[in-house]
């Protein structure tokens, strides 16, 4: 990402406020490089829906916070933006009418709904990264790179705490959304002290990786999430 934003002074970095470490870990590279980042939390951006495929297009819902917007907020023009996609149908509005580079990193490439979704919004950037290596040809209309995700070890590093869970799991654990991991779960409790923390992010979930003995993860369909590389951190 850092090849393609050179000699930029002023960055826009759009990522969930719900703990998206790949954003906030943006956020910090840049700024130890000298550039001033202004985050932009894109859970606060317009929502996109399809109707449930009932219409050829995708409309908002919400009042649309623009690039534009977000340089008025900030008192300066923008020299780039980057977008980290987050659950849901998230994307800052406005993006055609901005000169500088623009990229998109995208995290759930594999499920369907968001394939379609930044399927439709690609035109919208210069380029898109995907943390996923087989999803790369989804993109036909901008040029599209792998990027696998990582760890920032200033943020994810040994704490030396009592472990005092045999396995732990942090994320979705609804059964209604991913029921085998929710099943498995279930099964490992009955024998083991486990802990299920869903609604945790940033430092604490580095707490909880440095409390377990064992780390639970269960991928949506086999993909190498962020968890794998925040777990060895």
């Amino acid at each position: 990402v850092g090849g393609c934003l050179m000699n930029i002074k002023n960055l826009l970095v759009t990522y969930s406020k719900r703990g998206h470490m790949i954003g906030y870990s943006h956020q910090r590279y840049f700024a130890a490089q000298g550039v001033d980042v202004t985050p932009c939390y894109i859970d606060e951006t317009p929502y996109w829906t399809d109707w449930s495929h009932r219409l050829p297009f995708y409309v908002t819902k919400g009042v649309p916070v623009t690039v534009r917007e977000m340089e008025r907020r900030a008192g300066k023009r923008f020299d780039a933006v980057i977008e980290v996609d987050s659950p849901g149908q998230h994307h800052l509005w406005g993006m055609r009418g901005f000169d500088g580079p623009k990229l998109l990193w995208s995290m759930d490439t594999h499920i369907d709904h968001k394939q379609r979704f930044q399927q439709y919004i690609q035109r919208d950037f210069d380029k898109v990264f995907t943390c996923h290596k087989d999803y790369t040809d989804k993109f036909s209309q901008v040029p599209s790179e792998w990027l696998p995700v990582a760890f920032d070890p200033d943020f994810h590093k040994p704490l030396n705490l009592p472990r005092i869970y045999d396995l732990a799991f942090v994320g979705n654990a609804d059964a209604k959304v991913y029921p085998e991991r929710a099943e498995w779960l279930g099964r490992l409790s009955k024998k083991f002290k486990v802990g299920i923390f869903s609604n945790i992010f940033g430092e604490e979930t580095v707490k909880v990786w440095n409390q377990t003995k064992i780390a639970f993860n269960r991928s949506f369909s086999g993909d190498l999430n962020h968890r794998v590389f925040e777990v060895m951190g």
